[in-house]
């Protein structure tokens, strides 16, 4: 059953990526409440790695275009 979506939208889910499908281009991510969504990929699909406070910015954006 999908979650639904009882809250402000925001275009930015943080969590643990638990699957990945190649052939339908999805992911599922995990959040630290336990909630799961399925996220669909595309070409405009940006990812970015946590970093620490004072890190500069690490975009590993350039990898989703392998997945697809």
């Amino acid at each position: 059953m999908a979650n639904a979506l009882n809250f402000t939208f925001s275009d930015l889910i943080a969590g643990y990526v638990t699957s990945y499908d190649k052939n339908q281009n999805i992911c599922k991510v995990k959040t630290s409440d336990a909630r799961e969504y399925t996220i669909h990929l595309t070409e405009l699909t940006n990812a970015e790695l946590v970093r620490n406070l004072g890190e500069g910015y690490q975009g590993v954006s350039i990898w989703c275009g392998s997945w697809w």
